[in-house]
């Protein structure tokens, strides 16, 4: 792999110091001259000397960086960072008290996967000849809702991420491509990173611009690859191919900050030029306010929410909560695969877990208020023994959360239908008003708190009329 670019450099030459990470061997040069050279892999950053004759052709200003890495089988990376931090401490006249931290970009923790797209397929590709073509002109491809391409239809799907399982939100075929595409809508120019995992091969457009090719026959791995955006403000349509050679295929991908964090300058959206903003918000509320969700997320219409099917829980907007969740339970034991068990004498069911011990999972429900009104919310523990659940309902009002109810549940010796609770909050404050309810979901595995964020289960959500 040959990389090249240009890089600027405003320090004295004496002061820059070269740092990369590489597998396998790397050579790196500046203006034409061999700095540093490794024929082993290093899988960390580690420094290299630069050469005299290299650091010699260091001018301020624009210098010329190449690098040569060779891959000779298994992983491969290469990054490089050219930096001046002992020149300038020097300048201020002191020592830096602790090391930078890495540049290297890590993959995100709570940045979400994007679960909004286009999808179409599947589109043949038998003898497996096609991955480097463009069966589809796909460079040039923006597409619509409905709209047809080879006589296949572009569809919209939200999916319950973190994994977009495209054979099954499509048709199961071997040997075929599937597509999946959306809108990142920059409200500002900025930089981000768009990480990506592929059952199988994958090859990735941005604005027509092919930004990844890899061609591999394998298990899909979240953040395997991390492509670096430059995104103006603006519409920009990204593209994502991925290729089935058999069995499963399922993407990953999501956007981040370079830091890792959350990016809410970025809205995934399909309709560049009349975005269903209120979709946008239910699909990924992590990239909005809660005083910005309670103006944008869609009025909820109905007055019970049974969780009778899967398409019940994928449209529920959640914070909080583990990737994956909240999940779809058949509520019958043996019919649905989850954490943990539920408690018999309830169906349709949604297994919410929160991300983490520190805070609850957070289901949001935007609804108009009646007169003496009141929502109820029937959950129950996991079965096991000395399980706990505790249900917390609060509305907000500008930036203030105004608790409206609270109940906990505990769970006895052995699977009970007495284990169901509801937790009744009332609404007669809020009567006549659009308000945003905040359903706060927490448990614990044996009554304290455990290192494995605990499984509540949700039966009904139901808002009615006070007697």
């Amino acid at each position: 792999m040959w990389l090249r670019r240009a890089v600027e450099w405003d320090g004295e030459p004496s002061e820059m110091r070269l740092f990369a990470m590489h597998d396998d061997g790397i050579e790196i040069y500046l203006n034409g001259v061999l700095a540093a050279s490794n024929p082993l892999c290093s899988e960390k950053p580690r420094e290299y000397a630069l050469s005299g004759a290299a650091r010699d052709t260091v001018e301020r200003g624009t210098n010329l960086l190449a690098v040569h890495c060779r891959d000779t089988g298994g992983g491969r990376t290469v990054d490089v960072l050219l930096a001046d931090r002992g020149g300038l401490a020097a300048r201020l006249g002191t020592a830096l008290a602790v090391e930078p931290a890495p540049w290297v970009r890590t993959p995100p923790t709570d940045a979400p996967f994007l679960c909004r797209w286009l999808v179409l397929g599947p589109l043949a590709d038998e003898d497996h000849g096609g991955f480097d073509e463009e069966p589809l002109r796909e460079s040039a491809l923006r597409p619509a809702a409905g709209q047809r391409t080879r006589g296949l239809v572009w569809r919209p799907v939200r999916v319950r991420g973190p994994r977009v399982e495209l054979a099954e939100v499509l048709k199961p075929a071997d040997g075929a491509f599937y597509y999946a595409f959306t809108y990142l809508l920059a409200r500002e120019d900025v930089e981000a990173v768009l990480w990506l995992g592929s059952d199988d091969g994958v090859r990735v457009w941005l604005d027509g611009e092919l930004l990844l090719s890899h061609h591999a026959h394998q298990q899909a791995k979240a953040d395997e690859h991390p492509l670096p955006l430059r995104l103006a403000a603006g519409p920009h349509a990204l593209l994502v191919r991925v290729e089935n050679a058999a069995a499963q295929c399922g993407l990953f991908a999501r956007l981040a900050g370079l830091d890792g964090r959350v990016l809410r300058t970025v809205q995934p959206v399909l309709e560049p030029d009349a975005p269903d903003w209120a979709a946008a918000a239910a699909a990924l509320p992590e990239l909005h306010t809660l005083a910005e969700l309670a103006l944008l997320l869609p009025l909820e219409e109905r007055e019970r929410i049974d969780l009778a099917a899967e398409e019940d829980v994928a449209a529920l907007s959640v914070l909080g909560a583990a990737p994956g969740h909240p999940r779809w339970h058949s509520g019958v034991p043996g019919k649905a695969a989850a954490e943990a068990a539920p408690n018999p004498g309830q169906t349709g069911l949604a297994v919410v877990k929160p991300a983490s011990n520190d805070a609850p999972a957070r289901l949001l429900l935007r609804v108009r208020v009646p007169e003496a009104a009141r929502l109820l919310v029937r959950f129950s523990p996991d079965a096991h023994p000395g399980a706990r659940a505790h249900i917390r309902v609060s509305s907000l009002e500008g930036e203030t959360e105004h608790l409206l109810g609270e109940t906990t549940a505990e769970q006895p010796d052995k699977p009970s239908k007495k284990s169901w609770r509801d937790c009744s909050a009332d609404l007669s404050s809020l009567a006549g008003q659009d308000a945003l309810l905040l359903v706060d979901i927490h448990g614990d595995s044996h009554g304290e708190a455990s290192a494995e964020p605990a499984t509540v289960f949700v039966d009904q959500i139901v808002l009615e009329r006070m007697r």
